[in-house]
Order: C-alpha cells, then sequence, then structure tokens
C-alpha cells in the first residue's frame, strides 16, 4: 500500500531500468517518473524489455516504449515520461517531487548528480550498475552492484564508486580517449 503512493523516478530506460519499471509497477507503485535522453537502437532490443524491432526504425525514445510496456499492463501503474538527461539542471529538477530515486545509468557523472541530489533534497537514491561481458562465442562474465545513498550513509564518491579519474575520462572527446 506504500509504494502505491509514492511516486518513484528511474533514472535510465535501457536494460536496468526497464526491468526496475517493470518490477514496481507489478509490485504495486503507481507513478513512475522515467528518465532518459537516447532513443531504441538495433543494438540494445535484447536489453530493453518489450522493445520490439519497429521501436529501433522509428527511432522511438525509451521512455515512451517503457510507458507503452508498462501501460499495457493494466496493473494501474502511469508512467510519466521525461527526453531528456540529467545533466540538464531543467530535467534535473523534474526529480522534484519524487519519494525514491533509482539510478540505472552507465556514466559516473550522471551518477554524481544523482548522489548530490540525494543527498540535498533528503531523497532515498539506489544507484544499480550490471554489466553483462560477452565476446563471439557469448557471455563470459556478468556483474552487478546496488549502492544505497541517504543521509548517514557514504556518497557515491566516498566509496570510490565515482572517482576523478573516471568522471575527467568520460568529459574528454572520443579522440582524446584515444
Amino acid at each position: 500500500a506504500c509504494l502505491a503512493k509514492m511516486t518513484i523516478a528511474v533514472v535510465g530506460a535501457s536494460g536496468t531500468g526497464s526491468l526496475v519499471c517493470e518490477l514496481l509497477a507489478r509490485a504495486g507503485c503507481k507513478r513512475i517518473l522515467l528518465i532518459d535522453h537516447d532513443i531504441v537502437k538495433r543494438v540494445n532490443l535484447n536489453r530493453i524489455l518489450h522493445a520490439k524491432p519497429a521501436d529501433a526504425r522509428m527511432k522511438r525514445p525509451k521512455v515512451l516504449v517503457i510507458k507503452r510496456a508498462i501501460e499495457n499492463l493494466k496493473l494501474g501503474c502511469e508512467v510519466i515520461p521525461v527526453v531528456g538527461t540529467v545533466v540538464d539542471s531543467a530535467v534535473l529538477a523534474r526529480l522534484n517531487g519524487a519519494d525514491l530515486i533509482f539510478g540505472c545509468v552507465d556514466k559516473d557523472y550522471p551518477r554524481l548528480l544523482l548522489s548530490q541530489y540525494a543527498y540535498r533534497h533528503i531523497v532515498p537514491y539506489i544507484d544499480i550498475g550490471a554489466e553483462i561481458g560477452g565476446d563471439e562465442e557469448g557471455i563470459v562474465s556478468t556483474d552487478a552492484r546496488i549502492s544505497y545513498v541517504a543521509p548517514g550513509r557514504f556518497c557515491l564518491r566516498c566509496t570510490g564508486l565515482v572517482t576523478q579519474r573516471r568522471l575527467r575520462f568520460e568529459s574528454l572527446t572520443a579522440n582524446e580517449r584515444g
């Protein structure tokens, strides 16, 4: 019953984010704020729950695909899609009113912003990282991590998950990284 009264923000609508949204809806959440800037691409059809080849051809925003899927479950869960990135302060401000934030992003700078937001606004933040490594023969490794950020707990920088070195590396262009 408590989950039904909450607004849960999910930042990132790919493999992990799409699964988190589905699990929240099935657990009784009635309102999900879903933020992602990207579109469905053919290469990520295997990761995004309910994404179809037509979504990739039409370059449909991931948040709209997840909204369609969750609302088609007919569980009474409203998905509020936001096409954008939390690196944009106006999009980050959309988190106002969220009771809990799930971060399902794969870059350190958005993770850092979400962690800082959680501390400033006293909102619990759950950062999830998952990776499936593969080669031409198939899956060779799987790794997953969950970090809980809240007042009285360590931030992502304090735990060493987000580092200055990785933040600098992310800020480089592709040529500079090479």
